[in-house]
């Protein structure tokens, strides 16, 4: 049989020993930890090399475990878990994994994968409560009940952060996101300009993705809304819709009014610099929207500062399409009338 050892220098998971804890509870509950490692056993030697204590201390704590059958010495005196085990292990989460077998029993076989069910065990760890595999499988999933693991390291863990409620570091995180994605696309359209590479297919391409983002946007906020937030009302839940129905008809109908001026031959003179209009823009302005997530933690503060915004379009989106409307419905300009070319003859 292949006896598996500790490993120089191995010791248990940290878990800090402070003043208000058991020294020596502590380190046999370290042995078991080690133990669950080692299925095979380990020498009290090798115990107490990984435990990080006297091998007399070990001795007395595999006694002690082992008199309370959590531990048990073979006939080549190394150490295993013991059916003591068993029975604390019984009664945890009962219902849950009653519940849950026949349910994962059957995935597993329709599937042919391995189904485990993992519950949050810390603010950074997750441990597998039951795992079921199919009958004559091929290839087995080594991972077995009681295994801990980082939340951040597989897809249960994954799903558990998923599911948590946006945090200040997440909104963050997509202020971020968004302003790399500006930056990156600004400068894509700087140096189309500058090189002359400009095409109509790429102008296309980047009003297609920024239409497509701004909906993506305002689509995650209404999940938001409806998983995190406690509002005092469903109806509040359109406020993403109306937000979004103002967003993209503010951005398509800027798009297209530019695009149908310039067909008409009457291009828009430049505005001249004022910084009067500027702070008045500030409510559409698309650098202003991605601040607003820095608040995605606060969730009171996200909604107040989103539904003003909000409030915001909706009146800039009627201001918008009374001017539009009236510089496509002009006149357009009149060329000069040409004088007849007279004959010096």
């Amino acid at each position: 049989m292949n006896h598996s050892t500790a490993p120089a220098g191995e010791r248990t998971p940290a878990v800090e020993l402070d003043s208000g804890m058991s020294k020596t509870l502590h380190h046999g509950l370290a042995i078991l930890e080690v133990l669950s490692r080692h299925p095979h056993g380990l020498s009290t030697s090798d115990l107490a090399d990984a435990v990080g204590v006297h091998r007399t201390v070990a001795h007395r704590l595999v006694r002690t475990l082992e008199a309370h059958r959590l531990c048990r010495r073979d006939d080549t005196k190394r150490v295993t878990l013991g059916t003591g085990l068993v029975t604390l292990a019984e009664p945890v989460e009962q219902d849950l994994r009653t519940v849950a077998r026949p349910v994962m029993e059957d995935l597993a076989e329709r599937t042919r994968a391995t189904v485990h069910l993992v519950l949050r065990e810390s603010a950074s760890e997750v441990r597998a409560l039951v795992v079921v595999e199919p009958r004559n499988a091929e290839v087995h999933v080594a991972f077995r009940p009681g295994q801990v693991h980082a939340i951040d390291r597989g897809s249960a863990g994954l799903a558990m952060l998923a599911a948590l409620p946006p945090s200040h570091a997440q909104g963050a995180g997509v202020f971020a996101a968004l302003v790399v994605g500006f930056a990156l696309d600004s400068a894509d359209g700087q140096l189309a300009r500058l090189t002359g590479k400009g095409s109509a297919a790429g102008e296309w391409l980047d009003h297609v993705v920024d239409c497509a983002k701004m909906l993506a946007l305002h689509m995650a906020v209404l999940v938001s809304f409806h998983r995190h937030f406690d509002l005092p009302d469903p109806r509040w839940l359109l406020v993403p819709v109306v937000f979004q129905f103002a967003a993209v008809l503010v951005f398509f109908g800027g798009v297209l009014t530019e695009q149908l001026k310039r067909r008409a031959e009457r291009p828009a003179p430049a505005a001249p610099p004022s910084t009067l209009r500027s702070v008045a823009l500030l409510p559409v302005d698309y650098g202003v929207f991605c601040a607003v997530f820095l608040f995605l933690g606060s969730r009171g503060a996200f909604t107040a500062l989103y539904c003003a915004l909000c409030a915001a379009h909706l009146l800039f989106l009627a201001a918008f399409s009374v001017k539009w409307y009236r510089e496509l419905s002009a006149p357009a300009p009149r060329e000069p009338a040409r004088e007849p070319v007279r004959d010096p003859i």
